[in-house]
């Protein structure tokens, strides 16, 4: 078990948390219950899932959390590229 605040993939997936939620203020009002919170969700689940694993005790049990958070990640892109194409966001 360590603390996941030490992990440098927490810190960053942390910091991606932060830019979404800054970039999701600026979203049409009618998508604050569509995409918004989907985007908000997503990034909030990666540094979720690897503050989960870093409290395993078992490393498969970690290594199965960080995979569910690049599933994440995934997800995410997906929806920054929605967003993008939407023209919501900027490239």
């Amino acid at each position: 078990m360590q603390d996941f605040r030490n992990l440098e993939a927490w810190r960053k997936a942390h910091a991606l948390v932060l830019a979404v939620y800054r970039e999701t203020l600026n979203l049409p009002k009618e998508e604050v219950f569509g995409i918004t919170i989907q985007l908000r969700r997503a990034a909030t689940a990666v540094a979720t899932r690897i503050a989960e694993g870093a409290g395993r005790s078992v490393t498969m049990e970690f290594a199965a959390d960080l995979r569910r958070a690049a599933v994440n990640c995934n997800e995410l892109e997906y929806l920054i590229v929605l967003a993008r194409d939407l023209s919501y966001w900027k490239p």
